[in-house]
Parts: C-alpha cells; structure tokens; sequence
C-alpha cells in the first residue's frame, strides 16, 4: 500500500489602500481577503481496479480530507499629526490565522470514538433476518394485544392512564409492526444475498464562544469576539461476506430481548449490539470494518469596544467567516464488550417517564 497527499491552496487579497499627506498619516483601509484549503491524504491499494472487477472483499483503507473556506472583511481610518514624526501602522484585525487548522479538528475528532456505531453495524448485519425465536416467546403477548382492545383503550383514557397507551403503542404495536415487516421481507427477497454493507452514526453539536484584547500598535485597543460552532458526525461501517440466517433463533438475544427495561439499558450501555455483534463474529471472519468521523467547524469573527490612545482619531470595523471541515476513516476491529452509548431522544424521554411513572404506582 502507499501513502498519498493531495494539496491545494489558493489566497486571494484585494482593495488595499495607503494615503499619506504633509507628512501626517491620514489612511484608509479596506481589506477583502479570501481563503480556499483543500488537502486530502490515504492509503492506496494496489491493483485496485482489478481486485474491485473481481467482486473482492476490499479493505476500508485510511482516509481523511481537510477543506477551508474563510472571508475576511475590515475597514479602519485613522489620523494622527505630531510635529516631530509621522506614524505609520499595518493593521489586520482579523488575519488569516484565524482559519481552523487540520489539528484544531482533529482534536475534536479524537474525542468521539466510533466503536459503538462499528459494532451496531456488525449486530445489524447479523439482525438482517426475521427473529423468529423472539417472536414466538412473546407471541402470547400479541394476542393479548389484540384481546378488547376497544374497550381497554377506553378504559385507560378513561382512568387517565396515557402512559400505559404510550408504552403499548412503542413498544406492543410498534414492534409488532416492525417484526411484519422483517417477515414480509422474509418472504419477498427470494435472492440469496452474499455480502452486506451495514452503517451507523449520530450527530452532535455544541458551540464555544471567546474573547480577546488586542491593540493596534499604539493606537488604539479592541476586543476580537470569536463563536465556533461544531458538528461532529461519527459513523461505523461494516462490510461482510457473509449468509446472516434468513430466521434468526438465537436464545442469548432472545433471552435478552424478554429481560424487563432491558431496552432502557441498551440507551446507555447496548448490551444488545454486543450480542448481535457476538453472533456476528461466530458466523463471519471475512469482513472488514471501519470508524469515520466528520467535523464542521463554523467560525465568526468581530471586532467591537475600540479604544482610541491620546492624539488618534479614526474608526474601525472587522467582520471574519472561516467554514472548516475535516473528514476522515480509519479501520477498525468489531468490539466485544458492551459499549457506552447514550441514545436518548425525546421520545424516549416519554418513556422514561411513563416508566417512571408506572414504578411509583406499584409502590
């Protein structure tokens, strides 16, 4: 394999101007600067057009690409007359410096570990079929489900008991729906299918925002405000050859799936995806997996509360936008261990209550 880089760079400057009179600097500026950074580097692998026309199961190699994007614009004047001398300053309130670096986000990304979405791949590859064992063990359920059901949904809105609905409706008539569905796919997809491709991921953002003292020379004093706002993606792949069973018996999972609140454990710690993953690995050993991370940062730059020294006048103004972006993937092995993971959303905060609710009643 080989190790490539691909770089691109492109800063463009223009409308800049310098007046000077009777020795008394009177100037005015303004800036306009434009920034464009593109830089990529991977692994290449050798004869890959022909390994690919062959159907070979490719590995998912390292990867990563930086892009840069950023305007700055300002304007000052400023005027100063001292018998003795003449003054002159070069001011750029907002430099280029200010553009996000590869390791500025890289060291976001190095916060976030991919490993849980890497093994909720290889559980949803192996989980591809129908669960026939889970089924059957809460078939007994269903059918109450459907025992009165027009006269017990009246006597719940009756007694005020919505939580009770809530959780039915999620977890009774939602999942039935779900297994029909793996049951009609089931049926549908006569075709053998040798090898699956599997992702997963979330998004996160969150914002940070700092202030700064500057000083142009003697001149004058002024704040530099500066508001990053952050997406990270984070996303794991699998890809198999591999025959997942069609009908899915398997009694650990099963087991697990019937454990009381064993859903609400698997918010934070999946104990369920380890099992599936488990499942995968004792059926599989010809995959290949990796983790990606991709990170946005948006950075806003101004320039307020200018304070002028004793002798100089003038006026300033600065305003800076910077757009980064780092993507990258790595390859990666499928965990075996359960893996923290907080997946909560606001329906899921409905269920906690409802639970919650329901556990104080029994008291």
């Amino acid at each position: 394999m080989s190790y490539n880089r691909h770089k691109e760079e492109n800063k463009e400057t223009t409308r800049n101007r310098l007046i000077y009179v009777n020795g008394t600097l009177s100037s005015t500026l303004e800036l306009i600067e434009s920034y464009d950074y593109r830089r990529m580097w991977g692994v290449d692998l050798p004869d890959y057009y022909s390994r690919l026309k062959r159907g070979d199961l490719l590995p998912l190699t390292d990867w990563l690409k930086y892009t840069a994007r950023g305007e700055t614009s300002m304007s000052y004047s400023l005027d100063y007359q001292d018998s003795a001398y003449t003054q002159t300053c070069n001011w750029t309130p907002i430099p280029g410096s200010y553009l996000p670096t590869t390791s500025e986000l890289h060291r976001v990304a190095n916060l976030y570990d991919t490993s849980p979405y890497v093994q909720q791949a290889a559980s949803d590859i192996y989980s591809s079929g129908w669960d026939g064992l889970t089924f059957a063990a809460e078939f007994t359920q269903v059918i109450a489900m459907f025992k009165n059901i027009v006269q017990r949904m009246i006597r719940l809105l009756a007694r005020g008991e919505l939580d009770k609905i809530w959780l039915e409706a999620r977890y009774g008539w939602r999942t039935l729906l779900y297994d029909m569905n793996d049951l009609a796919d089931l049926v549908n997809n006569v075709e053998k299918r040798t090898r699956f491709k599997e992702s997963s991921g979330s998004t996160f953002n969150y914002t940070e925002s700092k202030s700064e003292v500057s000083a142009l020379g003697g001149a004058c004093t002024y704040t530099v405000n500066v508001t990053d706002t952050y997406v990270i993606g984070l996303r794991g792949t699998v890809v198999a050859d591999i025959e997942p069973p069609s009908i899915v018996i398997n009694p650990i999972v099963t087991a697990w799936e019937l454990t009381t609140l064993s859903f609400v454990i698997d918010w934070v710690i999946n104990v369920g995806n380890a099992l599936g993953a488990l499942s995968f690995r004792a059926i599989s050993g010809n995959y290949v997996a990796a983790g990606g991370h991709s990170v946005e940062l948006t950075r806003v730059v101004s320039i307020d509360d200018v304070t002028w020294s004793t002798g100089w006048t003038g006026s300033c103004d600065g305003y800076g936008t910077f757009v980064a972006t780092w993507v990258s993937r790595t390859p990666a092995s499928i965990p075996y261990l359960p893996q923290l993971l907080v997946n909560l959303n606001l329906a899921k905060v409905f269920d906690l209550l409802a639970i919650l609710r329901q556990l104080i009643q029994r008291r």
